[in-house]
């Protein structure tokens, strides 16, 4: 990225100024709403300078092993939400209010699911105790400019990270940014806890902590990123073994064990999209030159061949996918994709029903049976589809911005013109413009005779002061 230390001096400003104006002058404690609008405002802001990953399914996946591993939590300050990035670091990092970013490659790196359960299970822990609030509230006391570094370098790690944390007015920062031994010791015990409860192994942990302290002494003074922030030493080991120890036989779980077989076509997913399509189509083959019936590196190759609009080639490669693994159904979703993007709507809706009659509740399914209803210009069934999407969106924890834009457009031909506004202005709220939102929403105000419909407007123009 050429533009990478103007674009994170930009954002460091942004956070100088963004702690100025939330944390209320003398006090050092931050409150939950407090940490929340911080979040929400970071989230926003790193959207403007880093490529997320927003393929629906690994979102979906991920929301989904958060759910099982925080299921039994009675302690939950914030909703979860989970976040992509398009990097190839080893690293994962808990924003402030509940934002869990993953980079992509501390998912091609982890081959198993029990080792990224120990990760996402640890940063999950450290929102229970919400102990980025706490350096966060720390680093206040000394000067914002430590805070910025913080939590700057701490999202984008390595060289960047690096750049950043030196950028720094506070001496030490490197410090402040790590956890503490406290703080790691409890959210190891407690990110055990919700691993043994999912039914993960969390022998895994101790696997990758082993791997991270062989890639430090190999990799001199380029520290994998991770451990900038969560410090390994001998003694945090032995505590996390004795913890292990005490622990009973391990928990089966059903939904975990769901997880893993879904989990290596996640990662062919996350490969395919996130490295150059002429290396994840090499990649591919190779792998299939060691492993050719194997499910996961045929649909992957199937994907990476998808992405160079080979659809034929990518649709040989699904159905080879589909035959040794019928019971994923994503297969079958992707060889929807690969028959609606070569123009066969009515062979993807085929598929796309076997799914759904196996997943009614399927998001991308729905998703692509509007498309596929719109391609065939069947606008009131793609209706249907779209507002359930709306529905399943809220219940899974992931809705793509595109739902209001196609609706609005289907809006707009049936000549409902205040809907087709106000949809415009939720697309554009959800993807982060707050100005065309506030031009659409006052648009439709105008526009409409409903009186719900207005008293909506007015909550969601307050939204987009917000975001401004």
């Amino acid at each position: 990225m050429t533009n990478l230390r103007s674009y994170t001096l930009a954002l460091l400003s942004w956070i100088l100024l963004l702690g100025l104006h939330i944390l209320p002058s003398g006090a050092w404690a931050m409150s939950t709403d407090e940490e929340r609008r911080l979040g929400k405002e970071f989230v926003l802001k790193a959207k403007e300078h880093f490529e997320f990953l927003e393929e629906p399914y690994p979102l979906m996946f991920l929301k989904e092993l958060v759910d099982l591993l925080y299921e039994q939590e009675t302690n939950k300050p914030f909703d979860i939400s989970i976040y992509l990035l398009k990097k190839g670091d080893l690293n994962a990092f808990a924003a402030p209010g509940g934002n869990l970013f993953l980079f992509t490659g501390l998912i091609e790196r982890l081959e198993d699911l029990d080792r990224l359960s120990g990760v996402i299970a640890h940063e999950l822990a450290h929102v229970s105790f919400r102990h980025i609030s706490n350096k966060i509230s720390q680093s206040y006391k000394s000067g914002l400019a430590t805070l910025g570094g913080m939590l700057l370098g701490a999202l984008v790690g390595g060289a960047p990270g690096e750049a950043i944390m030196a950028g720094s007015m506070a001496a030490g920062v490197q410090m402040q940014l790590a956890y503490s031994r406290e703080d790691e010791r409890q959210a190891d015990q407690l990110g055990l806890r919700y691993m043994y409860e999912a039914g993960f192994d969390p022998r895994a942990l101790i696997q990758l902590h082993k791997e991270l302290q062989r890639e430090t002494h190999f990799a001199g003074e380029k520290i994998p990123p991770y451990l900038l922030t969560h410090p390994t030493t001998a003694e945090r080991m032995a505590k996390l073994d004795s913890m292990i120890a005490e622990l009973k036989d391990l928990k089966r779980n059903p939904k975990g064990e769901k997880l893993k077989e879904s989990y290596p076509f996640i990662r062919a997913i996350i490969v395919a999209w996130t490295r150059e399509t002429d290396d994840a189509v090499s990649f591919y083959e190779g792998m299939l030159k060691k492993y050719p019936r194997a499910p996961e590196y045929l649909f992957g190759l199937g994907v990476a061949k998808m992405r160079e609009r080979d659809y034929r080639t990518a649709k040989r490669y699904f159905l080879e996918a589909v035959q040794l693994a019928p019971h994923i159904q994503l297969l079958k979703t992707y060889l929807a994709v690969a028959f609606l993007e070569s123009g066969d709507p009515e062979t993807a809706q085929r598929y796309l029903k076997e799914v759904l009659a196996q997943n009614e509740e399927d998001y991308y399914a729905h998703y692509l049976m509007a498309e596929a209803s719109m391609d065939r210009g069947d606008d009131q069934t793609s209706l249907v589809y779209l507002r359930r999407l709306i529905y399943l969106g809220n219940k899974v924890g992931y809705l793509n911005p595109d739902v209001y834009y196609k609706l609005a457009n289907i809006l707009g031909r049936q000549g409902k013109t205040d809907l087709a506004h106000f949809n415009l202005g939720l697309y554009y709220l959800k993807s982060g413009d707050p100005k065309k939102a506030s031009f659409h929403l006052d648009k439709a105000m105008s526009i409409t005779a409903d009186y719900k419909l207005k008293e909506e407007i007015k909550e969601l123009l307050k939204e987009t002061k917000t975001q401004r």
